[in-house]
């Protein structure tokens, strides 16, 4: 991986840690919002592993 790819890895990655850790606090407020959220960030994550590989296993 190129310098710029590493970058952008990590701050794509960052941002999804940040988000889970909302999701703490989410959870006190509402449950159905906080499983939604998770949900659709490992479906965010799933697919960019196929976008990212090319589609190539």
């Amino acid at each position: 991986m190129s310098k710029a790819e590493i970058r952008k890895s990590l701050i794509r990655y960052s941002l999804g840690t940040v988000i889970y850790g909302a999701c703490i606090g989410i959870s006190f407020v509402s449950a159905p919002v906080t499983l939604l959220v998770v949900f659709l960030l490992a479906l965010y994550y799933g697919f960019e592993q196929v976008r990212t590989r090319g589609g190539t296993v």
